[in-house]
């Protein structure tokens, strides 16, 4: 039982930190692409 629960909430955390990192990821990709269009305009 107490297995279970702790292996639930190891997944439950990782696929948390997974989402982090791909919004990390994104964000920090949308910022460059922004950077790059304002270098551009400039």
């Amino acid at each position: 039982m107490w297995r279970l629960l702790t292996l639930d909430a190891c997944v439950s955390s990782l696929t948390v930190a997974l989402r982090v990192l791909v919004l990390n990821i994104s964000v920090s990709q949308l910022a460059a692409t922004n950077l790059r269009l304002l270098g551009g305009k400039k």
